[in-house]
């Protein structure tokens, strides 16, 4: 099956066709359609990858205000759901362009040697 997660009839298809009860959402810019799918399909739990703190980013961080926005909606949506709002990613570790807030102060990573 090939789908394009930018086309919300192709969500649908692919839930559809898959006959998915699970989803994991990370689209920032098509999230809402992703959520309206996994609804008409009646999912049993849908997971969304958020950012932690997003609604204090800098306003061009446009991607990761989105995410606030998307929260929200999934909380509204009826959909049941997790939302996992990671604290970073390595590729932003020196990535100003990006708005990176990881310019200022540290980040503890966890590691396996941190969970034995």
């Amino acid at each position: 099956m090939v789908s394009n997660y930018t086309i919300r009839a192709d969500l649908d298809c692919a839930f559809e066709q898959s006959g998915a009860k699970k989803a994991f959402v990370i689209n920032d810019y098509f999230g809402a359609d992703a959520i309206n799918a996994a609804k008409k399909a009646g999912v049993d739990h849908l997971i969304f990858m958020s950012v932690a703190d997003a609604e204090f980013f800098n306003e061009n961080a446009k991607h990761l205000k989105a995410k606030v926005a998307l929260e929200k909606y999934l909380r509204e949506s009826g959909v049941p759901f997790s939302i996992l709002q990671t604290c970073a990613f390595f590729e932003n570790l020196d990535d100003a362009a990006k708005w990176n807030p990881l310019k200022k102060g540290v980040v503890k990573f966890l590691t396996i040697k941190d969970c034995k």
